[in-house]
């Protein structure tokens, strides 16, 4: 997959390569976060990442789903079935709100780029046909995606790439 970051949030900053190179490296290491088998997008169809504030993304949510409230993720899988995906059109498109992992992390002591790849790796599930819809779900899809970022982050210097691949302004890795 092929990153395509879109960022609107003011505050945040994103080096393209290195989360491209990251993105990449969860893929193949954790095969959950691959789409699935068989389907039709090739390895360079863009994944479409856009970073938002809490405002744009309860604008957002309602648009898609009726709901008027920000929420952590979105994930639109634009492909239609039975037509083939076109370049350079995007095959799928997750939108991530900042604002939340900015408050999560001074909460929990972790970083803010672990918090927002933990929502592009929950964004990723939902491409590969995970959905936390009923508590089951959300319960299996969570314990995964725990899974995938413990499995991830236990990478040496993963973490450290990862807080130079995304960060706020002002020089803070937060």
């Amino acid at each position: 997959m092929k990153l395509q970051i879109e960022k609107t949030h003011p505050r945040l900053h994103i080096d393209p390569k290195r989360l491209q190179n990251l993105l990449d490296q969860a893929i193949r290491l954790v095969p959950a976060l691959g789409p699935l088998p068989g389907n039709d997008v090739p390895p360079d169809a863009p994944l479409e990442v856009t970073f938002l504030t809490s405002t744009d993304m309860a604008v957002a949510h309602e648009r898609a789903m009726g709901d008027p409230t920000p929420t952590d993720v979105l994930t639109f899988d634009l492909r239609v079935p039975g037509d083939p995906w076109i370049a350079p059109t995007p095959w799928a498109e997750i939108l991530i709100d900042v604002d939340p992992a900015i408050e999560y992390a001074r909460d929990y002591d972790c970083s803010v780029a672990e918090e927002l790849f933990r929502y592009l790796v929950h964004g990723l599930l939902h491409l590969a046909g995970y959905d936390d819809q009923t508590a089951h779900e959300f319960k299996t899809m969570k314990e995964i995606q725990e899974t995938c970022l413990k499995e991830l982050l236990a990478i040496p210097g993963l973490s450290e790439d990862l807080s130079h691949a995304i960060f706020l302004s002002g020089g803070s890795h937060e």
